[in-house]
Protein backbone atom coordinates (compact mmCIF):
# COMPACT_ATOMS: atom_id res chain seq x y z
CA UNK A 1 0.00 0.00 0.00
CA UNK A 2 1.32 3.39 -0.96
CA UNK A 3 1.18 6.14 1.66
CA UNK A 4 2.81 9.33 2.80
CA UNK A 5 6.10 9.12 4.63
CA UNK A 6 7.38 11.49 7.28
CA UNK A 7 9.28 13.55 4.72
CA UNK A 8 6.22 14.02 2.49
CA UNK A 9 4.08 14.90 5.51
CA UNK A 10 6.63 17.48 6.67
CA UNK A 11 6.78 19.04 3.18
CA UNK A 12 2.97 19.18 2.99
CA UNK A 13 2.79 20.88 6.40
CA UNK A 14 5.42 23.40 5.38
CA UNK A 15 3.60 24.16 2.11
CA UNK A 16 0.29 24.59 3.91
CA UNK A 17 1.80 26.90 6.52
CA UNK A 18 3.50 28.97 3.80
CA UNK A 19 0.18 29.26 1.97
CA UNK A 20 -1.71 30.21 5.13
CA UNK A 21 0.96 32.78 6.00
CA UNK A 22 0.38 34.33 2.58
CA UNK A 23 -3.25 34.97 3.59
CA UNK A 24 -2.54 36.65 6.93
CA UNK A 25 -3.81 40.00 5.61
CA UNK A 26 -7.35 38.52 5.48
CA UNK A 27 -7.95 39.78 1.93
CA UNK A 28 -9.15 37.87 -1.11
CA UNK A 29 -6.32 36.79 -3.43
CA UNK A 30 -6.62 35.43 -6.94
CA UNK A 31 -5.09 32.07 -7.69
CA UNK A 32 -2.53 33.58 -10.06
CA UNK A 33 -1.41 36.09 -7.40
CA UNK A 34 -1.04 33.26 -4.85
CA UNK A 35 1.13 31.20 -7.19
CA UNK A 36 3.37 34.20 -7.77
CA UNK A 37 3.55 35.08 -4.06
CA UNK A 38 4.73 31.78 -2.62
CA UNK A 39 7.80 29.65 -3.26
CA UNK A 40 5.84 26.49 -3.99
CA UNK A 41 5.27 24.76 -7.32
CA UNK A 42 2.01 25.54 -9.13
CA UNK A 43 0.89 21.91 -8.80
CA UNK A 44 1.46 21.92 -5.05
CA UNK A 45 -0.34 25.27 -4.74
CA UNK A 46 -3.38 23.85 -6.55
CA UNK A 47 -3.36 20.68 -4.46
CA UNK A 48 -2.95 22.53 -1.14
CA UNK A 49 -5.54 25.21 -1.99
CA UNK A 50 -8.03 22.43 -2.63
CA UNK A 51 -7.13 20.62 0.61
CA UNK A 52 -7.20 23.80 2.71
CA UNK A 53 -10.57 24.76 1.22
CA UNK A 54 -12.02 21.31 1.96
CA UNK A 55 -10.79 21.59 5.56
CA UNK A 56 -12.43 25.03 5.76
CA UNK A 57 -9.11 26.75 6.47
CA UNK A 58 -9.58 28.81 3.30
CA UNK A 59 -12.70 30.29 1.74
CA UNK A 60 -13.06 30.10 -2.04
CA UNK A 61 -14.99 32.42 -4.35
CA UNK A 62 -15.50 32.11 -8.11
CA UNK A 63 -16.30 35.33 -9.94
CA UNK A 64 -19.07 34.13 -12.25
CA UNK A 65 -19.86 37.70 -13.33
CA UNK A 66 -16.42 38.12 -14.82
CA UNK A 67 -16.15 37.99 -18.57
CA UNK A 68 -12.85 36.17 -18.21
CA UNK A 69 -12.75 32.48 -18.90
CA UNK A 70 -12.03 30.46 -16.96
CA UNK A 71 -13.75 32.51 -14.26
CA UNK A 72 -11.29 34.02 -11.75
CA UNK A 73 -10.97 32.11 -8.50
CA UNK A 74 -10.07 33.90 -5.26
CA UNK A 75 -9.23 32.63 -1.79
CA UNK A 76 -8.90 34.12 1.68
CA UNK A 77 -8.16 32.74 5.11
CA UNK A 78 -11.16 31.17 6.81
CA UNK A 79 -12.25 31.61 10.41
CA UNK A 80 -11.02 28.12 11.19
CA UNK A 81 -7.45 28.96 10.21
CA UNK A 82 -7.10 32.27 12.00
CA UNK A 83 -5.84 30.41 15.07
CA UNK A 84 -2.87 29.18 13.04
CA UNK A 85 -1.77 32.70 12.22
CA UNK A 86 -2.51 33.89 15.76
CA UNK A 87 -0.50 31.18 17.50
CA UNK A 88 2.34 31.11 14.97
CA UNK A 89 2.92 34.83 15.50
CA UNK A 90 2.99 34.31 19.29
CA UNK A 91 5.40 31.40 19.07
CA UNK A 92 7.62 33.24 16.58
CA UNK A 93 7.87 36.27 18.88
CA UNK A 94 8.52 34.12 21.94
CA UNK A 95 11.16 32.15 20.05
CA UNK A 96 13.00 35.34 19.03
CA UNK A 97 12.84 36.75 22.58
CA UNK A 98 14.16 33.48 23.95
CA UNK A 99 17.02 33.39 21.44
CA UNK A 100 18.04 36.93 22.41
CA UNK A 101 18.08 35.95 26.08
CA UNK A 102 19.96 32.71 25.46
CA UNK A 103 22.69 34.54 23.54
CA UNK A 104 23.38 36.55 26.71
CA UNK A 105 23.44 33.74 29.27
CA UNK A 106 26.13 31.16 29.87
CA UNK A 107 24.37 29.67 32.89
CA UNK A 108 23.12 26.12 32.18
CA UNK A 109 20.30 26.32 34.73
CA UNK A 110 19.01 29.64 33.30
CA UNK A 111 19.20 28.17 29.80
CA UNK A 112 17.25 25.04 30.76
CA UNK A 113 14.70 27.06 32.77
CA UNK A 114 14.15 29.35 29.77
CA UNK A 115 13.64 26.40 27.41
CA UNK A 116 11.17 24.87 29.86
CA UNK A 117 9.29 28.16 30.17
CA UNK A 118 9.15 28.53 26.38
CA UNK A 119 7.66 25.04 26.03
CA UNK A 120 5.22 25.71 28.89
CA UNK A 121 4.09 29.03 27.37
CA UNK A 122 3.66 27.39 23.95
CA UNK A 123 1.45 24.69 25.43
CA UNK A 124 -0.55 27.31 27.37
CA UNK A 125 -1.09 29.27 24.15
CA UNK A 126 -2.32 26.15 22.39
CA UNK A 127 -4.80 25.46 25.21
CA UNK A 128 -6.09 29.06 25.07
CA UNK A 129 -6.59 28.79 21.32
CA UNK A 130 -8.35 25.44 21.75
CA UNK A 131 -10.71 27.01 24.27
CA UNK A 132 -11.36 30.02 22.00
CA UNK A 133 -11.98 27.90 18.87
CA UNK A 134 -14.02 25.02 20.29
CA UNK A 135 -14.68 23.41 16.89
CA UNK A 136 -11.00 22.57 16.38
CA UNK A 137 -9.95 18.95 16.48
CA UNK A 138 -6.63 17.64 17.85
CA UNK A 139 -5.43 16.98 14.29
CA UNK A 140 -5.79 20.73 13.54
CA UNK A 141 -3.16 21.45 16.19
CA UNK A 142 -0.55 19.18 14.61
CA UNK A 143 0.09 22.01 12.17
CA UNK A 144 0.96 24.33 15.00
CA UNK A 145 2.78 22.02 17.37
CA UNK A 146 5.07 20.37 14.86
CA UNK A 147 6.18 23.23 12.58
CA UNK A 148 6.45 26.00 15.13
CA UNK A 149 6.82 24.80 18.68
CA UNK A 150 8.88 21.69 17.96
CA UNK A 151 11.15 23.31 15.36
CA UNK A 152 11.81 26.18 17.74
CA UNK A 153 12.66 23.75 20.53
CA UNK A 154 14.88 21.73 18.21
CA UNK A 155 16.98 24.77 17.31
CA UNK A 156 17.18 25.87 20.95
CA UNK A 157 18.26 22.42 22.13
CA UNK A 158 20.88 22.29 19.35
CA UNK A 159 22.23 25.67 20.49
CA UNK A 160 22.28 24.37 24.07
CA UNK A 161 24.31 21.32 23.09
CA UNK A 162 26.80 23.48 21.16
CA UNK A 163 27.09 26.05 23.98
CA UNK A 164 27.70 23.66 26.84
Amino acid sequence: MKGKGLYQTAIARKSRMELLSFFKDGKWHRQKEIKEGVKISAGTVNKELKALTEMKFLEKKIDLKSEEYPHPVSYRIGERAKFLVEISVKIYRAHNELLEFLEETKDKKEYIDSMTQFFHNGCESILKIKKKYKELKPKDFEWVIIPFLMQSLESIVSDFIESF
